[in-house]
């Protein structure tokens, strides 16, 4: 999933933001006893979500918090083989980070624990303004 985020300083602890996500998977079903034709499916997921985050811990290095965030999935749905099938859904998102460590000054990285649209572990880069 590739994600980009903003984070708005409220006071020395909390934080407001959102995030927007994507992601892409392409599956391939071979042809078998049970299914007759090869079928590829392609799907796109984009997810916008307003997050809330609270430090437990925080230095100029290291900052030990937790986040949560809700928003919306929309999901496009595309099988070629065996017919064709197009779909298109949005929905309710959620994740909720009871976990989070961010090390570095001005560039950093991160790592998040939970549960959600996200998964249950999430890492990366980022940058303070």
């Amino acid at each position: 999933m590739f994600e980009a985020g903003y984070r708005y300083n409220i006071g020395e602890r909390f934080k407001a933001g959102g995030d927007l996500s994507y992601l892409r998977t392409e599956d391939k079903f071979e042809k078998s006893d049970t299914n007759p034709n090869t079928v590829t499916r392609k799907s796109n997921y984009y997810m916008g979500m307003i997050i809330g985050q609270y430090s437990y811990i925080k230095t100029s290095f290291i900052d030990f918090y937790g986040s949560g965030g809700i928003g919306a999935i929309s999901l496009s749905t595309k099988e070629e083989g065996n017919g064709g099938y197009k779909d298109n859904a949005l929905g309710f998102a959620f994740q909720v980070n009871p976990v989070g460590l961010r090390v570095g000054k001005t560039f950093g990285a991160f790592v998040e624990l939970g549960f959600g649209y996200k998964g249950i572990a999430t890492e990366g880069l980022n940058y303070k303004f």
